[in-house]
């Protein structure tokens, strides 16, 4: 009885740990940013388009936030599952 308990928390630690490395991220871009920021907030924002979705984990359900502003640049994005553009 006591192992069947143990195999029960091991799982539940397990999705826990899974659920908690997979959570999605905010980027942030913005025309006063640096990119050496780390982009996880507007006061730390990106300043390029493509260091935003650079730093987005492939895969993931990262959300590159851009804001208003003129990006004189090109971007390229390798896709390993689908781009959701809002």
């Amino acid at each position: 009885m006591i192992h069947r308990w143990f195999r029960i928390a091991m799982v539940c630690l397990v999705l826990t740990a899974t659920a908690t490395l997979s959570r999605a991220t905010t980027i942030y871009v913005a025309t006063t940013g640096n990119n050496a920021n780390d982009g996880l907030s507007w006061q730390t924002a990106k300043l390029t388009v493509q260091a935003g979705v650079t730093t987005a984990v492939a895969g993931g359900q990262d959300t590159v936030l851009v804001s208003n502003g003129v990006y004189n640049a090109s971007v390229e994005i390798v896709l390993s599952t689908a781009l959701t553009v809002e």
